[in-house]
């Protein structure tokens, strides 16, 4: 966001958070990872908006990581 020219402010919570209304009731629209705003689906209203996070693993840790479970579970 920052550096497409957005100001904004930031607030943090911890992983696992139990989330409450007054936790995202701001006047200006909320952004938040879809992991959280599923938390939030029986209070959000249309100001609240999730950014979907996509993970692409690196191709090398992939093999790897691969590798390893056939050798756990011997395949």
């Amino acid at each position: 966001l920052t550096s497409a020219g957005i100001t904004f402010t930031s607030h943090s919570f911890p992983d696992h958070y139990v989330f409450l209304p007054r936790d995202i009731d701001f006047k200006a629209p909320v952004l938040m990872p879809e992991k959280d705003a599923v938390k939030c689906t029986q209070f959000a209203t249309q100001q609240h908006w999730f950014v979907p996070v996509n993970a692409t693993l690196d191709v090398q840790f992939t093999q790897s990581l691969l590798t390893l479970l056939e050798k756990k579970y011997d395949r």
